[in-house]
């Protein structure tokens, strides 16, 4: 989002209306008019393509019958890339969640350090996410903290393990919770996952 404004000098007897344009290079993505003194906000929504810390330069001109033009430029950065976000979500045909049959979920970083150990009913999100991350899921009907009751019972669900970055999702993983699926998963995440959302 931006604001372009028009200053109006001391003593100002010129035109009352002039055209504005604003440019990103070469493409034109807001237009209008403006008095002097006036001022109106755009919304910046470009087909150039705009690389992760790069900076975009703006320029803008205004301009009137009978007055000299006026320009000037502005420019931001962009930010580098957000990071990529661990989700796990619970699917179940139970309007409640996946109840006991949810899975006990233990997560570690490339060291091995413990970063979750829990049983999420619904969904669980974790930011930057970097390779050689696991993901554990185990499933009893037994063991663990949450163990779960047969799929037969009504209970179980499905854990979709997944990775996310500004509106991609990278379905890496779906672990059935029944009692025809009891055990241990573990999940790794590796470079490659991550490299596939910095590719067009």
């Amino acid at each position: 989002m931006g604001t372009v404004s028009l200053t109006q000098p001391p003593n100002y007897t010129g035109p009352s209306v002039f055209l504005v344009s604003v440019k990103n290079g070469p493409s034109t993505f807001a237009a209008g008019s403006l008095g002097p003194g006036g001022s109106y906000g755009f919304e910046w929504i470009d087909p150039l393509p705009v690389s992760p810390g790069s900076t975009l330069a703006f320029t803008a001109r205004a301009w009137s019958p009978g007055a000299p033009d006026r320009q000037a430029s502005a420019s931001v950065d962009v930010a580098e890339w957000c990071d990529i976000r661990l989700f796990i979500a619970c699917l179940s045909g139970s309007p409640s969640g996946c109840q006991n049959g949810n899975g006990w979920v233990t997560i570690r970083d490339a060291g091995g350090t413990l970063v979750y150990d829990g049983c999420p009913a619904w969904e669980v999100g974790l930011g930057a996410i970097a390779a050689g991350y696991t993901i554990t899921v185990t499933y009893s009907e037994s063991d663990g903290p949450c163990p779960g009751l047969p799929h037969t019972e009504g209970y179980g669900g499905q854990l979709d393990i997944s990775l996310l970055l500004n509106g991609r999702i990278d379905h890496i993983a779906l672990i059935n919770l029944n009692d025809e699926t009891q055990g241990s998963f573990t999940i790794s995440i590796t470079q490659a996952m991550l490299d596939w959302f910095y590719t067009p």
